[in-house]
């Protein structure tokens, strides 16, 4: 899988920088990044499927909003995905689609936990044809 993202050195948290060709590519490209901080998504079957919608007052909002549901998903329901869909249906609304399977800490090679998404440096932007977002999650 080639990498649309880098991992950026920051003390006692980890964070990330994303790139994508629209938001949705990015939010998608996000929700990788950190499924690959906690786990091998190339190990990740996609043979069940879930859906949610949020909605968020800002771009950066929902991003959070968003991140968290997939820490939730995991931590709550034993969840981990390997494919996400985002759309946009209306303003302040994100659609995920996801695909994955039960978490496997042994097969899925689990690296780490996540204690949640920071608000703490969050930055989304546009610059030379590509949407970008920083993100600090708390280790």
């Amino acid at each position: 899988m080639k990498k649309s993202y880098r991992q950026l050195d920051h003390t006692g948290d980890l964070g990330v920088e994303v790139w994508g060709g629209s938001w949705e590519d990015l939010f998608e490209k996000a929700s990788l990044a950190l499924v690959e901080l906690l786990a091998d998504p190339d190990r990740i079957l996609q043979e069940g499927r879930a859906a949610w919608r949020l909605e968020g007052e800002t771009r950066e909002a929902l991003l959070v909003r968003h991140l968290e549901e997939i820490l939730y998903r995991m931590d709550a329901q034993g969840m981990v995905f390997s494919k996400f869909r985002i759309a946009f249906p209306e303003p302040g609304v994100l659609a995920c689609e996801a695909w994955g399977e039960p978490l496997d800490r042994r097969r899925h090679h689990f690296k780490t936990e996540l204690k949640a998404v920071t608000y703490h440096g969050l930055k989304l932007w546009e610059e030379g044809g590509r949407c970008l977002a920083r993100v600090i999650f708390d280790v």
